[in-house]
């Protein structure tokens, strides 16, 4: 049974020998994993920033409907919420949520 060396693709006779001879490749793979754990590190830390999100402050032109006549602004759902149902233009198991509330309760 001859069995390869994944790091160099060398074949040896039996497994005690591919042992030894990857003894000899430790110190290069130690030194792949860390540059490999350093970049995962620098990368979490980019995409960390890169993601944060911003808070803004509410656009007072936004409310003014509101505060002068009662009107709520219009809502823009981004992404509408579907839930377990019929189907509607093509999309199965869509049903229209009506209720402005939803039930928090826990029911055991």
């Amino acid at each position: 049974m001859a069995v390869r060396c994944s790091f160099c693709s060398r074949t040896f006779d039996t497994l005690q020998q591919l042992g030894g001879h990857q003894t000899s490749h430790r110190g290069e793979m130690n030194a792949l994993r860390k540059e490999h754990e350093d970049h995962m590190k620098i990368t979490r830390e980019r995409s960390r920033h890169e993601l944060k999100m911003v808070v803004l402050p509410p656009n007072p032109a936004f409310w003014e409907m509101y505060r002068k006549y009662g009107i709520e602004p219009r809502v823009i759902e981004f992404m509408p919420v579907a839930k377990k149902g019929g189907e509607r233009n093509g999309m199965k198991n869509y049903c229209e949520i009506t209720s402005r509330e939803v039930d928090l309760t826990l029911k055991l």
